[in-house]
């Protein structure tokens, strides 16, 4: 019959002083605010637009997001 025993490990590191999670930077909260802000302006002028309209245009970002990733890659 072989008894299980825990082990006491000795900690060298310290423990965290903040509980869980770091408070979200100033840059990464006013980067949210900046672009909830812009998608509201594009969305008011924006908003009369058709459905097919819509696709011409998320087709066409996805176009220029990979030509410039084209230009990235290439030598």
């Amino acid at each position: 019959m072989s008894a299980t025993r825990r082990r006491r490990s000795t900690r060298t590191s310290t423990r965290r002083t903040y509980p869980g999670r770091r408070r979200p930077s100033t840059a990464s909260t006013l980067g949210t605010a900046v672009g909830a802000l812009l998608a509201g302006a594009l969305f008011a002028l924006l908003g009369g637009l058709p459905w097919w309209a819509w696709v011409g245009l998320i087709l066409l970002g996805l176009m220029i997001g990979y030509l410039v990733q084209l230009r990235r890659v290439a030598p």
